[in-house]
């Protein structure tokens, strides 16, 4: 269980990151935010972590895709 204590410490280890992008993206990025009910923070959290499971693909040579609801292929995703 969470305590006050651990939530301190989560806040306290947290790095400031400062950003520069196009107003285009950071529009996109805010459209994403509001959309998915988080903040931008989160938003960009969660691309990094999809991100990461892309380049361990890519490095143990596998594929990331879209599948519709039967599991066909869709979209591959590629360059990344």
């Amino acid at each position: 269980m969470d305590t006050c204590d651990d939530k301190q410490r989560f806040r306290d280890e947290l790095v400031k990151l400062n950003v520069s992008m196009s107003p285009e993206l950071d529009d996109r990025l805010t459209v994403l935010a509001r959309e998915g009910g988080m903040t931008k923070e989160k938003v960009l959290a969660k691309a990094i972590a999809l991100f990461d499971v892309a380049a361990r693909a890519h490095a143990s040579q596998q594929h990331v895709a879209i599948l519709d609801q039967e599991y066909a292929l869709v979209t591959e995703i590629v360059g990344i």
